[in-house]
């Protein structure tokens, strides 16, 4: 091998996050820390898109109970606690979407 003569090959292993909490929120002990985290991540991107606070899409209580109630589609997504009628149309198969992948992960 040191004269080239043969080759060798390594592999790659992909790097695995460790899911903990980010938030100094507390949480109750029902939610899943890695959809959480998932929520805030895309409320995050979406509040730096619009150069709003966070809070201005979704406030965390919302984002809690998105994580317990688990919506499949906009009718549930509707009624939970801080999902209006507007938020719902601009926001409600984005956060869905977040929703699904990671039931389809899990």
């Amino acid at each position: 091998m040191l004269k080239g003569e043969q080759q060798i090959q390594l592999r790659r292993d992909p790097k695995r996050k460790a899911t903990k909490q980010q938030t100094r929120t507390s949480l109750p002990l029902d939610i899943d820390v890695a959809l959480w985290e998932s929520l805030r991540e895309r409320r995050r991107e979406l509040a730096e898109e619009q150069g709003v606070p966070p809070y201005v899409i979704f406030h965390d209580r919302t984002l809690q109970e998105m994580c317990t109630t688990l919506p499949q589609n906009l009718a549930q997504f509707g009624r939970i606690t801080g999902v209006g009628e507007r938020k719902l149309d601009k926001y409600g198969d984005i956060f869905l979407d977040v929703i699904n992948a990671h039931l389809s992960v899990s």
